[in-house]
């Protein structure tokens, strides 16, 4: 083998070391770039550990991914119109194996109950055992979908 062959073979080495360390470069850079985009986070965030958290009129206060999962979430008063609600059912668009966790935000002391109901259906039964009234029409519930 000659110089030339060998400034040649060397010539291609190098040249082939550049190309592979460039798109390896260039791979990370488009990885590091789409982790850091606020919609690809929230979409990982909502498949890892959705969840949703919704107040006393079942309206949807902030939403992680759930919604995707539930048709609807209905909160039932009692028949007389007390102060607390006794009864949260959630609509699951999917069979759920697990019941998802619920939870109250409000200081309160609350025995959930979760059964399931028809099809797909959630069912918690609360029962207060401490409760402050100036809560009222402010509680707020945390619903993690256990996946």
């Amino acid at each position: 083998m000659d110089l030339t062959e060998l400034l040649g073979a060397a010539g291609t080495i190098v040249t082939l070391v550049a190309a592979i360390y460039g798109v390896t470069r260039f791979i990370d850079w488009r990885v590091e770039r789409k982790i850091h985009e606020e919609p690809f986070l929230r979409k990982i965030a909502g498949s890892l550990r959705p969840m949703v958290i919704f107040d006393e009129n079942g309206s949807i206060l902030l939403d992680h991914g759930a919604m995707e999962v539930l048709e609807k979430i209905d909160v039932i008063r009692p028949a007389g119109g007390g102060n607390v609600p006794e009864k949260i059912v959630i609509q699951p668009k999917r069979h759920l194996a697990h019941a998802p966790i619920l939870q109250t935000l409000e200081n309160e002391l609350i025995n959930v109950e979760a059964t399931r109901g028809k099809g797909y259906e959630w069912q918690y039964r609360l029962e207060y055992m401490m409760y402050d009234d100036v809560f009222t029409g402010k509680r707020r519930f945390r619903l993690e979908i256990l996946v």
